[in-house]
């Protein structure tokens, strides 16, 4: 198979990636989000979500999670979060109704609505602000504390 078929686990094995993906010893999204400091955004609307996300996420040391999914948060760009994530795709509605999914299975760095620009997607199904329900700090998973540092001198 292809480099852009492979799963979120496999993404943050990818030694060009940062090291906050590589330093998160879990393995699946759910013990992912077990790796930091987890800040509950159960009960917030899309929009709230999103704006707490961006007032409170440091970009590139936070993971947001959804059941099944694992996103990085990037910073802010127009007032809209951006993320790093896997996904297969997203939900559209196809000619004469039926629903479909357009493909596109690889890392990609997006909004917290991608295929927004899609006048067939489906939301708000597509809309990752419905579905995130955590917020994951990962600030002092990397600092190394004093006193290891003054023993290696």
């Amino acid at each position: 198979m292809g480099r852009a078929l492979r799963t979120a686990r496999l993404l943050r094995h990818d030694p060009r990636l940062v090291r906050t993906l590589w330093t998160v010893p879990a393995r699946n999204s759910s013990e992912q989000v077990r790796s930091g400091k987890a800040i509950p955004l159960d009960g917030m609307s899309g929009p709230a979500k999103e704006q707490a996300i961006i007032a409170r996420a440091v970009p590139m040391l936070t993971l947001l999670g959804a059941p099944g999914h694992i996103m990085l948060y990037l910073g802010q760009r127009d007032s809209k979060a951006m993320i790093l994530h896997n996904t297969w795709g997203v939900k559209v509605r196809q000619a004469g109704g039926a629903e479909g999914f357009t493909v596109i299975g690889r890392c990609c760095i997006t909004t917290l609505r991608p295929g927004i620009e899609l006048p067939n997607v489906v939301l708000p199904e597509g809309d990752l602000r419905h579905m995130i329900n955590v917020m994951v700090s990962l600030e002092g998973l990397f600092d190394k504390p004093q006193a290891a540092t003054a023993e290696a001198k």
